[in-house]
């Protein structure tokens, strides 16, 4: 099976370490075949609808995931 890019988001409660997508969703997902292009999202709830909340991240992994679409189309 050929699952192609996985992009991890998680939107939290509280400001527990970001590493959370690192150590607990990605490492099942690189399992079942995805290719992870970057970190994953973490962001707490009360920023969610604030741009500002998600800019670093996606600047990083919108370039990497553009490419990767591109292969995979």
């Amino acid at each position: 099976m050929t699952v192609g890019p996985v992009i991890t988001a998680v939107v939290v409660g509280n400001p527990t370490p970001a590493s959370r997508t690192q150590l607990t969703v990605r490492p099942v997902l690189t399992e079942i075949g995805g290719t992870i292009p970057g970190r994953g999202l973490y962001v707490v709830d009360s920023r969610h609808d604030d741009p500002e909340a998600y800019a670093d991240w996606l600047a990083a992994t919108a370039p990497v995931v553009s490419r990767l679409t591109e292969v995979h189309a």
